[in-house]
């Protein structure tokens, strides 16, 4: 698959994964659920207040979704 047609056909949907993700990992952070923190993610705790960004915990959820998508797809042919 081309590389232009793959981006054209994921991309949307991976960045609208990656978005809401990153809304959800960042919010349940927050709340006190203690989440584990991948490379690339920032954490930072200091004085009592807490900073997560979760590029690759969403990126990870992101990459997930669209293969689970496209796997579903395919599958509904048979």
């Amino acid at each position: 698959m081309q590389q232009k047609k793959f981006l054209q056909l994921y991309g949307p949907m991976f960045a609208v994964i990656w978005v809401g993700a990153f809304i959800v990992l960042v919010t349940v952070k927050q709340k006190g659920l203690d989440l584990p923190t991948f490379w690339g993610d920032i954490l930072i705790e200091k004085a009592g207040l807490t900073l997560y960004l979760p590029f690759t915990s969403a990126s990870a959820f992101g990459a997930f979704a669209v293969a689970f998508y496209e796997m579903w797809r395919f599958m509904k042919r048979f």
